[in-house]
């Protein structure tokens, strides 16, 4: 398993010649982007090369900076469909960029600008040394993007991955709790239930109600409101992201103690669900990429796998006989078999249980045993009784077996 760290490195005041030449190579990027951008072709990246490499070499660019380019365009167009103001430049490790020492010992980052190379001094602080202990673990990087007085460094690292487990963890996300987290064995008995990061709902609450004040004010013209909203804006997001990192370690400290893999909800898409106003902006406020980089990376350098699950009908299926079942705010209740409980429990049962049969990682007593769209190889969880309950759910549910993630 791939894991992918992103060390942001601070420069040094550059002379004014090379900040002249940084200068131009980032307006010439930013008017190259916004080019190709504009003429709103839908494609791939081989696709754009094709058809406008010329004139994006024409703006003085490198060749391979310009290859990279048309990778930005094309994340572009699918999601934003604009070019922001603040383009950062990437290089490719060593074709268009480097780090290097000079003969005192001084690091730099050399990169080529439009008219020549340009060698920047790094700054020795705290991040730089961060960086440096990444690469004495293992780690290595092949790609750099140039920002104003930062350089964000890409690293990545791969990981021998578990095969065998004794159970499987189900994490169901959430708005109101942000995890909520069953343990099964290969019998299908839940081992373990509880809920993580349950103060970030509220946390994420009060700051809604809060920038809506001062939104009111901005809108009135107060520079002071403008301020706050930038600084709450930061804070929330600072608070989120640790919050996301405190609770993938408590995940996977969980999983190591039941020799268990970790299975999480694709909700890929989310910020674009359609939905009433009240939920789209709880599930836009929903920090699952965050809460999905986080257990990878934490997970990966563990060696313990980490499976996407396909969402659909976990939190309106019931987890003990998998019949179609009513949900009610927080409450689950089963017309079948008269299981009622807490709704986020139950998807993260049904989560865990989906993805021990689909997972094809390992060979079980099932390994040839294809029903629907059910994966031939198997699951991770070997054992007949889970095998047949994970069954009936997938035949249930028409559910296709989701792929597992190899990096963040």
């Amino acid at each position: 398993m791939e894991v992918v760290k992103t060390v942001t490195l601070n420069v040094l005041e550059p002379t004014k010649v090379k900040q002249e030449a940084i200068d131009n190579l980032m307006r010439a990027y930013r008017e190259a982007l916004s080019f190709v951008v504009s003429q709103n072709i839908l494609a791939h990246r081989m696709k754009l090369q094709s058809l406008f490499y010329e004139q994006v070499r024409g703006y003085g660019l490198h060749s391979q900076v310009a290859n990279d380019l048309f990778k930005d365009a094309v994340a572009i167009l699918n999601n934003v469909g604009k070019v922001k103001r603040n383009v950062t430049v990437p290089f490719n490790i060593p074709r268009s960029g480097s780090f290097a020492l000079t003969k005192r010992g001084k690091p730099v980052v050399c990169f080529v600008a439009l008219n020549g190379r340009v060698a920047v001094p790094i700054a020795m602080d705290g991040a730089y040394r961060r960086y440096k202990d990444y690469l004495n673990e293992g780690y290595k990087t092949t790609f750099f993007r140039l920002n104003h007085g930062r350089v964000h460094v890409v690293l990545k690292k791969q990981y021998q991955i578990k095969e065998r487990y004794d159970a499987v963890l189900g994490v169901d996300v959430g708005v109101k709790r942000l995890a909520t987290v069953s343990i099964i064995n290969r019998e299908g008995k839940v081992l373990k239930q509880l809920y993580l990061g349950e103060d970030v709902g509220d946390r994420q609450r009060d700051i809604c109600l809060r920038r809506s004040i001062l939104q009111s004010y901005a809108d009135e013209g107060s520079r002071y409101a403008r301020q706050a909203l930038k600084r709450l804006k930061r804070k929330e997001s600072d608070y989120t992201t640790t919050r996301c990192w405190q609770v993938a370690h408590e995940i996977v400290k969980l999983a190591e103690q039941y020799n268990a893999f970790i299975a999480i909800e694709d909700l890929n898409g989310l910020i674009n669900a359609k939905g009433n106003r009240k939920g789209n902006r709880k599930a836009k406020r929903m920090p699952y990429a965050k809460l999905r980089a986080a257990p990878l990376s934490v997970a990966g350098q563990n060696g313990r796998l980490v499976v996407a699950v396909r969402p659909r009908g976990t939190s309106h299926t019931c987890s003990r006989c998998g019949s179609k079942g009513v949900r009610n705010g927080a409450i689950f209740k089963c017309p079948n078999c008269g299981y009622e409980g807490n709704a986020d429990r139950n998807a993260s049962v049904n989560i865990a249980l989906r993805a021990g049969i689909n997972d094809p990682k390992t060979n079980g007593p099932f390994a040839q045993f294809s029903e629907g769209n059910l994966s031939v190889n198997g699951g991770v969880l070997v054992h007949d009784e889970m095998s047949l309950k994970c069954l009936q759910h997938v035949n249930h549910l028409r559910d296709k077996p989701m792929n597992l993630f190899m990096g963040s």
